[in-house]
Protein backbone atom coordinates (compact mmCIF):
# COMPACT_ATOMS: atom_id res chain seq x y z
CA UNK A 1 0.00 0.00 0.00
CA UNK A 2 1.17 3.53 -0.82
CA UNK A 3 0.05 6.90 0.55
CA UNK A 4 -0.28 10.07 -1.50
CA UNK A 5 0.04 13.71 -0.51
CA UNK A 6 -1.76 15.99 -2.98
CA UNK A 7 -1.66 19.78 -3.12
CA UNK A 8 -1.73 22.67 -5.59
CA UNK A 9 1.33 24.80 -6.17
CA UNK A 10 1.54 28.59 -6.49
CA UNK A 11 0.15 28.56 -10.06
CA UNK A 12 -2.68 26.13 -9.28
CA UNK A 13 -1.07 23.02 -10.75
CA UNK A 14 -1.90 19.83 -8.86
CA UNK A 15 1.14 18.12 -7.36
CA UNK A 16 1.46 14.68 -5.81
CA UNK A 17 4.04 12.72 -3.83
CA UNK A 18 3.88 9.04 -2.85
CA UNK A 19 5.16 7.56 0.42
CA UNK A 20 5.46 3.96 1.58
CA UNK A 21 4.03 4.63 5.08
CA UNK A 22 1.18 6.63 6.56
CA UNK A 23 3.54 8.26 9.03
CA UNK A 24 5.79 9.68 6.31
CA UNK A 25 2.79 10.87 4.31
CA UNK A 26 1.27 12.63 7.33
CA UNK A 27 4.56 14.35 8.12
CA UNK A 28 4.88 15.56 4.53
CA UNK A 29 1.26 16.72 4.48
CA UNK A 30 1.82 18.82 7.61
CA UNK A 31 4.97 20.29 6.11
CA UNK A 32 3.19 21.22 2.85
CA UNK A 33 0.25 22.79 4.68
CA UNK A 34 2.57 24.83 6.89
CA UNK A 35 4.58 26.13 3.93
CA UNK A 36 1.44 27.03 1.99
CA UNK A 37 0.01 28.92 4.97
CA UNK A 38 3.23 30.90 5.18
CA UNK A 39 3.17 31.41 1.40
CA UNK A 40 6.48 29.62 1.03
CA UNK A 41 5.48 27.63 -2.01
CA UNK A 42 9.06 27.73 -3.27
CA UNK A 43 10.17 25.59 -0.33
CA UNK A 44 7.67 22.79 -0.89
CA UNK A 45 9.79 21.25 -3.64
CA UNK A 46 13.10 22.13 -1.99
CA UNK A 47 15.56 19.30 -2.28
CA UNK A 48 13.53 17.21 -4.69
CA UNK A 49 15.91 18.06 -7.53
CA UNK A 50 18.54 15.42 -8.32
CA UNK A 51 22.18 15.86 -7.38
CA UNK A 52 22.97 16.38 -11.06
CA UNK A 53 20.81 19.53 -11.15
CA UNK A 54 22.24 20.82 -7.86
CA UNK A 55 25.71 20.27 -9.28
CA UNK A 56 24.95 22.51 -12.25
CA UNK A 57 23.97 25.35 -9.89
CA UNK A 58 27.11 24.81 -7.79
CA UNK A 59 29.30 24.77 -10.90
CA UNK A 60 27.94 28.10 -12.19
CA UNK A 61 27.93 29.85 -8.80
CA UNK A 62 31.22 28.51 -7.45
CA UNK A 63 33.50 26.69 -9.86
CA UNK A 64 33.23 29.08 -12.82
CA UNK A 65 33.74 32.08 -10.54
CA UNK A 66 36.39 31.11 -8.01
CA UNK A 67 38.24 28.00 -9.21
CA UNK A 68 41.23 27.77 -11.55
CA UNK A 69 41.00 25.79 -14.78
CA UNK A 70 43.28 23.10 -13.43
CA UNK A 71 41.16 22.57 -10.33
CA UNK A 72 37.99 22.66 -12.43
CA UNK A 73 39.37 19.78 -14.52
CA UNK A 74 39.94 17.74 -11.35
CA UNK A 75 36.39 18.50 -10.19
CA UNK A 76 35.01 17.44 -13.58
CA UNK A 77 36.85 14.13 -13.32
CA UNK A 78 35.43 13.52 -9.84
CA UNK A 79 31.93 14.25 -11.09
CA UNK A 80 31.97 12.40 -14.41
CA UNK A 81 33.82 9.27 -13.33
CA UNK A 82 32.73 8.74 -9.75
CA UNK A 83 29.99 10.96 -8.31
CA UNK A 84 27.34 11.28 -11.03
CA UNK A 85 27.27 7.57 -11.94
CA UNK A 86 26.58 6.72 -8.29
CA UNK A 87 24.39 9.54 -6.94
CA UNK A 88 23.62 11.81 -9.88
CA UNK A 89 19.91 10.98 -10.12
CA UNK A 90 19.23 10.92 -6.38
CA UNK A 91 17.18 13.77 -4.85
CA UNK A 92 19.51 15.86 -2.74
CA UNK A 93 17.15 15.90 0.24
CA UNK A 94 17.28 12.09 0.30
CA UNK A 95 21.06 11.89 0.51
CA UNK A 96 21.97 10.78 4.02
CA UNK A 97 25.32 10.21 5.77
CA UNK A 98 24.73 6.49 5.16
CA UNK A 99 24.79 7.14 1.41
CA UNK A 100 28.06 9.05 1.80
CA UNK A 101 29.55 6.10 3.70
CA UNK A 102 28.32 3.76 0.95
CA UNK A 103 29.94 6.03 -1.65
CA UNK A 104 33.19 5.98 0.29
CA UNK A 105 33.07 2.19 0.54
CA UNK A 106 32.19 1.83 -3.16
CA UNK A 107 35.14 3.98 -4.22
CA UNK A 108 37.46 1.87 -2.11
CA UNK A 109 36.04 -1.39 -3.48
CA UNK A 110 36.50 -0.12 -7.04
CA UNK A 111 40.18 0.56 -6.39
CA UNK A 112 39.94 4.34 -6.49
CA UNK A 113 43.03 5.85 -4.85
CA UNK A 114 42.86 7.60 -1.50
CA UNK A 115 43.63 11.03 -3.00
CA UNK A 116 40.87 10.81 -5.63
CA UNK A 117 38.39 9.36 -3.12
CA UNK A 118 39.04 12.32 -0.84
CA UNK A 119 38.48 14.77 -3.70
CA UNK A 120 35.18 13.10 -4.63
CA UNK A 121 33.85 13.52 -1.08
CA UNK A 122 35.11 17.10 -0.91
CA UNK A 123 33.28 17.89 -4.16
CA UNK A 124 30.07 16.28 -2.86
CA UNK A 125 30.38 18.27 0.36
CA UNK A 126 30.81 21.49 -1.63
CA UNK A 127 27.68 20.80 -3.68
CA UNK A 128 25.59 20.00 -0.61
CA UNK A 129 26.89 23.00 1.33
CA UNK A 130 25.97 25.23 -1.62
CA UNK A 131 22.48 23.68 -1.70
CA UNK A 132 22.16 24.31 2.03
CA UNK A 133 23.07 27.97 1.56
CA UNK A 134 20.37 28.25 -1.11
CA UNK A 135 17.81 26.76 1.27
CA UNK A 136 17.34 23.60 -0.77
CA UNK A 137 18.39 21.24 2.03
CA UNK A 138 18.60 21.62 5.80
CA UNK A 139 22.00 20.00 6.36
CA UNK A 140 25.11 18.75 4.64
CA UNK A 141 25.13 14.93 4.84
CA UNK A 142 28.89 14.80 4.33
CA UNK A 143 29.49 16.71 7.57
CA UNK A 144 29.28 13.77 10.00
CA UNK A 145 31.46 11.56 7.78
CA UNK A 146 35.17 11.44 8.46
CA UNK A 147 37.17 12.08 5.28
CA UNK A 148 40.63 10.60 5.84
CA UNK A 149 43.59 12.49 4.48
CA UNK A 150 45.67 10.56 1.92
CA UNK A 151 48.68 9.04 3.59
CA UNK A 152 52.15 9.77 2.30
CA UNK A 153 53.41 6.51 0.82
CA UNK A 154 57.10 7.36 0.95
CA UNK A 155 59.19 9.19 3.50
CA UNK A 156 60.43 12.61 2.44
CA UNK A 157 64.10 12.55 1.42
CA UNK A 158 65.26 16.13 0.89
CA UNK A 159 68.24 16.89 -1.31
CA UNK A 160 71.28 18.07 0.64
CA UNK A 161 72.70 21.55 -0.07
CA UNK A 162 75.77 19.89 -1.60
CA UNK A 163 73.55 18.18 -4.17
CA UNK A 164 71.52 21.30 -4.93
CA UNK A 165 74.64 23.40 -5.31
CA UNK A 166 76.00 20.80 -7.73
CA UNK A 167 72.82 21.20 -9.77
CA UNK A 168 73.11 24.97 -9.61
CA UNK A 169 76.74 24.84 -10.77
CA UNK A 170 75.77 22.67 -13.76
CA UNK A 171 73.02 25.15 -14.66
CA UNK A 172 75.50 28.05 -14.59
CA UNK A 173 78.00 26.14 -16.73
CA UNK A 174 75.25 25.82 -19.33
CA UNK A 175 74.63 29.56 -19.08
CA UNK A 176 71.24 29.13 -17.42
CA UNK A 177 71.23 31.94 -14.86
CA UNK A 178 67.46 31.74 -14.58
CA UNK A 179 67.55 28.06 -13.61
CA UNK A 180 70.23 28.72 -11.00
CA UNK A 181 68.01 31.39 -9.44
CA UNK A 182 64.97 29.09 -9.56
CA UNK A 183 66.85 26.26 -7.86
CA UNK A 184 68.08 28.65 -5.18
CA UNK A 185 64.63 30.16 -4.62
CA UNK A 186 62.78 26.85 -4.26
CA UNK A 187 65.49 25.25 -2.11
CA UNK A 188 66.37 28.08 0.24
CA UNK A 189 63.07 30.00 0.40
CA UNK A 190 60.74 27.01 0.27
CA UNK A 191 58.50 28.22 -2.54
CA UNK A 192 56.33 25.66 -4.28
CA UNK A 193 57.10 25.50 -8.03
CA UNK A 194 53.77 27.19 -8.81
CA UNK A 195 54.57 29.98 -6.36
CA UNK A 196 58.04 30.49 -7.85
CA UNK A 197 56.68 30.89 -11.38
CA UNK A 198 53.98 33.28 -10.09
CA UNK A 199 56.42 35.53 -8.19
CA UNK A 200 56.65 39.14 -9.35
CA UNK A 201 59.55 41.51 -8.88
CA UNK A 202 57.49 43.94 -6.82
CA UNK A 203 57.17 41.18 -4.18
CA UNK A 204 60.95 40.76 -3.86
CA UNK A 205 62.68 42.84 -1.21
CA UNK A 206 66.24 42.95 0.07
CA UNK A 207 65.64 40.67 3.05
CA UNK A 208 62.26 39.10 2.34
CA UNK A 209 59.73 38.33 -0.35
CA UNK A 210 55.95 38.15 -0.39
CA UNK A 211 54.25 34.99 -1.65
CA UNK A 212 50.76 35.97 -2.74
CA UNK A 213 50.07 33.85 -5.82
CA UNK A 214 50.36 30.38 -7.24
CA UNK A 215 50.29 29.29 -10.89
CA UNK A 216 47.65 27.25 -12.70
CA UNK A 217 48.03 26.65 -16.46
CA UNK A 218 48.86 30.18 -17.51
CA UNK A 219 46.90 31.94 -14.79
CA UNK A 220 47.70 33.41 -11.41
CA UNK A 221 45.67 32.00 -8.55
CA UNK A 222 45.67 32.00 -4.76
CA UNK A 223 48.40 30.12 -2.94
CA UNK A 224 47.63 26.53 -1.98
CA UNK A 225 46.36 27.61 1.43
CA UNK A 226 44.68 30.77 0.14
CA UNK A 227 46.92 32.89 2.40
CA UNK A 228 49.63 35.45 1.66
CA UNK A 229 52.90 34.92 3.51
CA UNK A 230 56.26 36.63 3.89
CA UNK A 231 59.45 34.59 3.59
CA UNK A 232 62.86 35.70 4.77
CA UNK A 233 65.55 35.79 2.08
CA UNK A 234 68.91 34.22 2.82
CA UNK A 235 71.89 36.02 1.31
CA UNK A 236 72.64 33.32 -1.32
CA UNK A 237 69.08 33.57 -2.64
CA UNK A 238 69.23 37.37 -2.81
CA UNK A 239 72.49 37.12 -4.76
CA UNK A 240 71.07 34.65 -7.27
CA UNK A 241 67.92 36.70 -7.81
CA UNK A 242 70.03 39.83 -8.29
CA UNK A 243 72.18 38.03 -10.87
CA UNK A 244 69.09 36.86 -12.75
CA UNK A 245 67.57 40.34 -12.60
CA UNK A 246 70.67 41.86 -14.12
CA UNK A 247 70.93 39.12 -16.75
CA UNK A 248 67.28 39.41 -17.78
CA UNK A 249 67.00 43.19 -17.39
CA UNK A 250 63.93 42.48 -15.31
CA UNK A 251 62.57 45.39 -13.30
CA UNK A 252 58.85 44.71 -13.32
CA UNK A 253 56.41 41.91 -13.97
CA UNK A 254 57.07 38.26 -13.26
CA UNK A 255 60.46 37.08 -12.06
CA UNK A 256 60.29 33.92 -14.19
CA UNK A 257 57.92 34.59 -17.10
CA UNK A 258 57.45 32.94 -20.46
CA UNK A 259 59.31 34.62 -23.35
CA UNK A 260 56.17 36.69 -24.01
CA UNK A 261 56.07 37.86 -20.39
CA UNK A 262 53.04 35.75 -19.46
CA UNK A 263 52.65 33.10 -16.76
CA UNK A 264 53.97 29.60 -17.47
CA UNK A 265 51.34 27.20 -18.77
CA UNK A 266 51.38 23.56 -17.70
CA UNK A 267 53.11 22.58 -20.95
CA UNK A 268 55.76 25.26 -20.36
CA UNK A 269 56.41 23.92 -16.88
CA UNK A 270 56.71 20.33 -18.11
CA UNK A 271 59.09 21.43 -20.84
CA UNK A 272 61.20 23.38 -18.34
CA UNK A 273 61.42 20.37 -16.06
CA UNK A 274 62.33 17.98 -18.90
CA UNK A 275 64.85 20.25 -20.62
CA UNK A 276 66.36 22.13 -17.69
CA UNK A 277 65.67 20.60 -14.28
CA UNK A 278 66.00 16.88 -15.06
CA UNK A 279 69.38 17.17 -16.86
CA UNK A 280 71.09 19.02 -14.00
CA UNK A 281 69.55 16.61 -11.48
CA UNK A 282 70.86 13.64 -13.47
CA UNK A 283 74.29 15.27 -13.68
CA UNK A 284 74.70 14.98 -9.89
CA UNK A 285 72.95 11.58 -9.69
CA UNK A 286 69.81 13.08 -8.14
CA UNK A 287 67.33 11.81 -10.74
CA UNK A 288 64.89 10.98 -7.93
CA UNK A 289 64.63 14.66 -7.12
CA UNK A 290 61.78 16.85 -8.32
CA UNK A 291 61.24 20.61 -8.20
CA UNK A 292 58.92 20.06 -5.25
CA UNK A 293 61.64 18.07 -3.46
CA UNK A 294 63.60 21.31 -3.15
CA UNK A 295 60.92 22.67 -0.82
CA UNK A 296 61.58 19.75 1.51
CA UNK A 297 65.27 20.68 1.48
CA UNK A 298 64.31 24.10 2.83
CA UNK A 299 62.34 22.47 5.65
CA UNK A 300 65.33 20.26 6.45
CA UNK A 301 67.59 23.30 6.75
CA UNK A 302 65.17 24.98 9.16
CA UNK A 303 64.89 21.83 11.29
CA UNK A 304 68.68 21.62 11.52
CA UNK A 305 68.77 25.29 12.47
CA UNK A 306 66.55 24.53 15.47
CA UNK A 307 63.26 26.01 14.24
CA UNK A 308 60.11 24.54 15.80
CA UNK A 309 57.12 23.24 13.76
CA UNK A 310 55.10 26.44 14.23
CA UNK A 311 57.94 28.65 12.98
CA UNK A 312 58.54 26.37 9.99
CA UNK A 313 54.82 26.26 9.20
CA UNK A 314 54.61 30.06 9.07
CA UNK A 315 57.65 30.27 6.78
CA UNK A 316 56.46 27.53 4.42
CA UNK A 317 52.75 28.30 4.34
CA UNK A 318 51.68 25.02 5.95
CA UNK A 319 49.88 24.11 9.14
CA UNK A 320 52.00 23.01 12.13
CA UNK A 321 50.23 19.62 11.96
CA UNK A 322 51.38 19.07 8.39
CA UNK A 323 54.93 20.08 9.24
CA UNK A 324 55.01 17.74 12.25
CA UNK A 325 53.55 14.89 10.20
CA UNK A 326 55.71 15.24 7.09
CA UNK A 327 59.02 16.05 8.77
CA UNK A 328 58.75 14.09 12.02
CA UNK A 329 61.71 11.89 11.02
CA UNK A 330 63.83 15.00 10.49
CA UNK A 331 62.93 16.39 13.90
CA UNK A 332 63.96 13.08 15.49
CA UNK A 333 67.17 12.84 13.48
CA UNK A 334 68.38 16.35 14.35
CA UNK A 335 66.83 16.59 17.83
CA UNK A 336 70.17 16.49 19.66
CA UNK A 337 72.46 17.46 16.83
CA UNK A 338 74.51 20.62 16.54
CA UNK A 339 72.50 23.58 15.25
CA UNK A 340 73.60 24.77 11.82
CA UNK A 341 73.58 28.21 10.26
CA UNK A 342 71.67 27.85 6.94
CA UNK A 343 73.64 30.59 5.17
CA UNK A 344 76.98 29.15 6.27
CA UNK A 345 75.91 25.66 5.17
CA UNK A 346 74.81 26.92 1.75
CA UNK A 347 77.92 28.97 1.15
CA UNK A 348 80.20 26.07 2.13
CA UNK A 349 78.36 23.80 -0.33
CA UNK A 350 78.53 26.51 -2.99
CA UNK A 351 82.27 26.91 -2.64
CA UNK A 352 82.74 23.15 -2.83
CA UNK A 353 80.62 22.93 -5.99
CA UNK A 354 82.54 25.78 -7.60
CA UNK A 355 85.60 23.82 -6.96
Amino acid sequence: MAYEVIWRDAVGKQRCETFPTRREADARDREVRDLRERERHDRIDAGTEPLREATERWWVDHVEVTVSRGTAKVYATCLDRHLMPRLGEMAIRDIEPSHVLALQRGLRDDGVGDAMAQKVLVVLSGIMRHSQLLGRVDRNPVGPVRIPQPRRKRAIRPLAPEVVEGMRAHALVRGHVRDAALLSLMTYAGLRPGEAFALSWDCVGERSLIVEHGRADGELKETKTGKIRTVGLLAPVSEDLAAWRMSSSGSAGLVFPRPDGEVFRDTDYRNWRKRHFDPVAAAVEASHGTPYTLRHSFASLLVQAGWNPLEIAVEMGNSPEVVQRDYSHLFREFARGERVDPEATIMAARRAAAG
